[in-house]
């Protein structure tokens, strides 16, 4: 009996980590986006933009649940073909490029968190 309670409290761990993981990049995401929203300085946003790459980079290659993973999975795929704009529009210092792209980033993440049932 200690032997499966051990197990399961170790299985809940190692996932209260994993989920984590995703939660911390989401948040940081989220700071990230607000703060290259609010901005009409492209060098705010240009030096927002690695902050938001690498947030976005570790909650990629992360799992959800399997019946959510290919949802998941398209919503990440379009934020990354986004956020592949975004630095091409900031490469060109295109302010108003940026700024419609974040618009997007917005859009697509409002729908996607609300396909999961995300809050």
């Amino acid at each position: 009996m200690k032997k499966i309670l051990f197990f399961l409290a170790l299985v809940i761990a190692l996932s209260a980590c994993e989920s984590s993981e995703l939660h911390d990049s989401m948040e940081d995401m989220g700071k990230t986006y607000k703060a290259m929203r609010e901005s009409e300085d492209l060098a705010v946003i240009k030096a927002q933009y690695a902050n938001l790459k690498s947030s976005f980079d570790i909650a990629i290659a992360q799992q959800v649940h399997p019946e959510e993973q290919a949802t998941f999975q398209e919503g990440m795929d379009k934020m990354a073909d986004l956020i592949q704009q975004l630095e091409t529009a900031i490469a060109a210092d295109d302010v108003d490029g940026a700024k419609n792209i974040l618009k997007q980033l917005g859009d697509n993440r409002e729908d996607y968190h609300e396909r999961l049932g995300i809050d």
